[in-house]
């Protein structure tokens, strides 16, 4: 967790903290940068949310990779 020089928060999260859990059929998915837009900002939310708590906005989120190029995790730009 770091600040964002504002009055936000940048939060890095495992890829494997992010996943379908249901969202999309599949229970315990892990999502990646090729999955729905939709059931990816829910499950990084989910994701999200034993650090922010319940109420908070979700600005804006891309992939970590590794030097190879695989997902590793996800940056989240929050807001409460």
């Amino acid at each position: 967790v770091e600040g964002d020089g504002g009055p936000g928060l940048v939060i890095t999260v495992k890829a494997e903290a992010v996943k379908a859990s249901g969202l999309d059929g599949q229970p315990g998915a892990v999502l990646d940068a090729n999955a729905n837009a939709k059931v990816l900002q829910k499950a990084i939310k989910r994701a999200l949310e034993p650090i922010t708590g319940d109420e908070f906005f979700l600005e804006r989120y891309e992939p970590v990779k590794d030097a190879q190029g695989q997902l590793i995790g996800w940056k989240a730009w929050v807001h409460k």
